[in-house]
């Protein structure tokens, strides 16, 4: 095979360079179009993270309710059976009178 001319180098260069600048300019659009996705990931992100926030104070509240009536059925049945027993005490000291 000949050795090339200078000619024939340069074009073959700048055929090089052409397809690189238009590599360059593709993952440059590829870039910004990751960038684009990444900022609106980011905005759903943030979006999430504040409704989780929301959830959480709800759950906690829905906790709090939760023991709050167990603690006011509990004493709700305290008294109940405290009123049962002294009925039954009652009804035992009128017996034994008698």
């Amino acid at each position: 095979m000949a050795p090339r001319t200078n000619t024939e180098s340069i074009r073959e260069l700048e055929r090089n360079a052409s397809r690189f600048d238009e590599r360059l300019e593709q993952v440059s659009r590829d870039i910004t179009r990751i960038d684009r996705l990444h900022e609106k990931m980011a905005d759903q992100i943030t979006g999430l993270n504040s409704r989780f926030s929301i959830l959480e104070t709800r759950i906690l509240d829905l906790l709090r309710r939760q023991d709050e009536t167990d603690r006011w059925r509990i004493g709700l049945q305290m008294a109940f059976f405290g009123s049962l027993m002294t009925l039954m005490m009652n009804l035992l000291l009128l017996a034994l009178r008698r």
